[in-house]
């Protein structure tokens, strides 16, 4: 898979673990990536870093939608048995936080038990990565054991009610949030190990038809075994009740609760995807690939778990040396408008002596949003860096 989907798909598509820029694989690549992702639907750039910030509340017509992923994966270790084989591994760790607001909640609108979500997890994660080629066709079947470090699923973890009555207004927002952690421990609990890390696999083939044409497909988080946490802390509380709203004693209006340290089963599962490529060079003497995609995604911090994936990118290969690449695409229920830029330097034609052949490093930047109009206004932004040693 070529390298420009580093910048516009998931870093997972990065499947293909050859050397895709030389025809013969080095015996062994080493390298680290990073990534950093905030956007949020409704303030651009130009608002948060205005002198003043005007809310209207009525302009929350859609609700608001924010969305933060930070990964790092700080060492990564690839040996290329030969041309066909490669084996290897990776560990990381992915923190993700998502916060779905609804539309009644923010402009106080008549509703009954109105959802709206704050979930946030963080992972580590152990990668086994091998892939081969069958028959032409290049295989990606990499297993990973994950374990929740952190991890709150607030899926209807707030709920809304405003209803109007002969006495007058009743408002009612009810939250209840579970902060899963690896340790048990308050309330008497003494601290020991509340979590099982879970298993899910990786699994990709590209199949080339002709040398300019492409297909494939990835499979992303395909669980096999869930991971398993116990203890934690709950926090909850209500705003407003069952009575008519007055302001006359604000204080009664808040009602929180005292945080309570428990512990109960839950399987945990990470998001899944399941995306189709096809990578396309049309001109014969232009450099220029072609990657449209299509494919579909659950996520169990959403409240709607289901959603789909599709993008398209274009990347120009100018002497081996640069690869530009530029996309747009609908990702992780979010708008991404991406630049790319990989570099590959031959140290060998150099001729440098030394263990490293060549050096890669891979730069990008998007502008995204889960709003089409905000994703061009700077309402967020993501980042990515990667370095990787080719030695012989």
């Amino acid at each position: 898979m070529p390298v420009l989907c580093f910048f516009v798909f998931p870093a997972f598509l990065f499947a293909d673990n050859e050397h895709p820029f030389s025809t013969q694989a080095p015996t062994f690549e080493v390298g680290f990536h990073a990534r950093g992702i905030f956007a949020n639907s409704f303030f651009s750039l130009s608002q948060i870093t205005s002198n003043s910030l005007i809310i209207d509340l009525d302009e929350f017509g859609d609700g608001f939608n924010a969305f933060f992923n930070i990964g790092l994966t700080p060492f990564y270790f690839i040996y290329n048995l030969n041309s066909t084989r490669s084996l290897g591994f990776s560990i990381g760790i992915d923190a993700v936080g998502i916060a779905e607001f609804s539309d009644n909640l923010l402009t106080l609108s008549n509703a009954v038990d109105d959802q709206s979500n704050v979930s946030v997890a963080v992972f580590f994660e152990l990668q086994f990565l091998n892939s081969f080629t069958v028959r032409n066709i290049r295989i990606n079947a990499s297993p990973s054991l994950f374990y929740p470090l952190f991890h709150i699923n607030g899926r209807s973890s707030v709920n809304y009610t405003r209803r109007e009555t002969p006495e007058g207004t009743i408002i009612d927002i009810d939250y209840k949030l579970r902060m899963h952690t690896p340790f048990s421990g308050g309330n008497g609990y003494s601290p020991s190990l509340a979590a099982l890390p879970g298993i899910d696999f990786n699994l990709g083939a590209e199949f080339p038809l002709r040398e300019d044409f492409t297909v494939g497909v990835d499979l992303i988080n395909l669980p096999l075994v869930p991971s398993l946490v116990r203890s934690y802390v709950e926090f909850a509380g209500q705003i407003g009740g069952d009575e008519t709203l007055t302001f006359d004693d604000i204080e009664n209006l808040f009602n929180i609760n005292e945080p309570v340290h428990g512990s109960r089963n839950r399987i945990v599962f990470r998001p899944f995807k399941m995306l189709a490529w096809v990578d396309l060079r049309p001109f014969q003497d232009i450099p220029i690939n072609f990657v449209p995609t299509l494919g579909f995604a659950i996520n169990p911090f959403f409240i709607n778990m289901f959603s789909l994936e599709a993008g398209f990118a274009a990347r120009y290969n100018w002497n081996n040396i640069l690869f530009p690449s530029i996309g747009i695409g609908y990702h992780d229920r979010m708008w991404i408008n991406s630049l790319g830029l990989a570099i590959d330097i031959n140290i060998a034609q150099m001729r440098f002596s030394g263990a490293i052949n060549s050096i890669e490093l891979n730069l990008g930047i998007d502008m995204r949003s889960q709003s089409f109009v905000e994703s061009w206004q700077g309402a967020g932004i993501g980042l990515n860096f990667g370095l990787k040693f080719l030695i012989q």
